[in-house]
């Protein structure tokens, strides 16, 4: 007993000697030669999308390998058990489709292509690419395998008409003038990925399923019930903003206003922008001067005056910017009369009498009243008071006179 128990005690003092250097070693075997680590597929994820109707949503996915120098003939696949509609597309840009019977579907050993873009019917839903990337050894499928979905949602567009400060617009008759109408998307940036310039339509609509005017009057454009309607001289042309927001569009409205299209109310001008089943309204007022012409080629004084029922006299004495009564340059902005604001008590007969002018006259620069149309305070009315065969006192009451 006691030979065994000196013999034990040996050993353990030769294994306690031996220590240091069996560590040395084993330490220094792991670090030529580390422990096998499992193989890992690697794949960049595809972050969750959204994307707009008519946008396309695409990119390119492959698969790399870690921890594979244990296998020697190892290859990568993707399969796909995704339910997904025809417009999304998911192709293989490498080798083509190899069918495996120890697969469920088929598989491809190449890169990862897919491409969606959905229609306007799509708005609101989600859909979800089932993606598997799996590795092959020889004959020997999954070895490992990875879950790789790809999720797109599909959102409205976001359609707004730019701020301005001017709504209102001023226009004469003769006269073009003009406005311009800018809406775009105020989608982020990230929804507007793969949309490039996205079309957004702007067309004039009828105004009538619109609020009012303040004064009541019926508004609109191109409004058939309207018979103040701008057809023949308005146009809608679209144009090239020049900026660098692809989203961004932009209409130019032009108009000339004719006779008889002087009013006190104003137009209510709509326009409507719409995009992937988004719509938006935007209105416009525009307003017809009373009382001021923009010539035409070859008009004078005395055409005018004609024209008006009155003397050319009044014509020239209102407008001391023209020197020559026989020549109106084109576009040469001309006052017709003075404007009037109705008052408390004020007729139309009674105004035909204090200013000594007579029904026609009245009603050819007044194109938006009826001959029994009872007058509103604060309404505007154009006035063509004789000059020649009167007396006023104070510019209002005047009496006639022979000459």
């Amino acid at each position: 007993w006691s030979r065994r128990c000196f013999l034990a005690n040996d050993m353990r003092v030769q294994l306690s000697a031996r220590m240091p250097s069996l560590l040395f070693f084993a330490l220094l075997f792991v670090a030529f030669f580390p422990p096998a680590q499992g193989l890992e597929i690697v794949v960049e994820p595809v972050p969750a999308a959204h994307v707009l109707p008519g946008c396309t949503f695409r990119g390119v996915v492959s698969a790399t390998t870690k921890n594979a120098t244990l296998y020697n003939d190892l290859s990568v696949a993707w399969i796909s058990r995704a339910s997904l509609p025809y417009e999304f597309n998911l192709t293989c840009t490498g080798t083509s489709f190899q069918y495996d019977p120890a697969l469920p579907f088929q598989a491809c050993q190449g890169s990862l292509h897919y491409e969606f873009q959905p229609k306007p019917s799509q708005v609101g839903r989600t859909y979800r690419a089932e993606i598997f990337w799996v590795a092959r050894n020889g004959s020997q499928w999954n070895v490992t395998s990875v879950y790789f979905p790809i999720s797109v949602s599909v959102v409205r567009p976001n359609i707004s008409f730019q701020s301005v400060e001017q709504t209102s617009f001023l226009f004469n008759i003769g006269c073009t003038s003009s406005f311009k109408v800018y809406a775009n998307l105020t989608n982020s940036v990230g929804q507007l990925g793969g949309c490039g310039q996205y079309p957004i339509q702007i067309s004039p609509i009828a105004a009538g399923s619109y609020p009012p005017s303040p004064t009541g009057l019926p508004v609109g454009f191109p409004s058939p019930e309207d018979n103040r309607i701008i057809i023949g001289q308005a146009q809608v042309t679209a144009l090239q903003p020049g900026s660098t927001d692809l989203s961004l569009h932009a209409v130019q409205f032009d108009w000339t206003p004719a006779w008889s299209q002087e009013m006190a109310a104003p137009y209510r001008i709509c326009f409507q922008a719409s995009a992937g089943g988004s719509q938006a309204v935007q209105c416009y007022s525009a307003i017809v001067q009373k009382c001021s012409y923009c010539a035409e080629e070859g008009d004078t004084i005395q055409k005018l005056a004609i024209a008006l029922d009155t003397d050319w006299l009044h014509l020239y004495t209102l407008n001391p910017v023209i020197k020559n009564p026989d020549y109106l340059p084109k576009g040469q902005l001309v006052n017709l009369g003075v404007i009037y604001q109705v008052k408390e008590g004020d007729t139309l007969f009674g105004l035909y009498s204090r200013f000594l002018i007579t029904e026609k006259q009245f009603l050819i620069v007044n194109p938006d009243l009826k001959p029994t149309q009872e007058l509103v305070v604060g309404q505007q009315l154009c006035i063509i008071p004789p000059v020649c065969g009167v007396q006023c006192s104070h510019g209002l009451d005047c009496t006639p006179v022979k000459l």
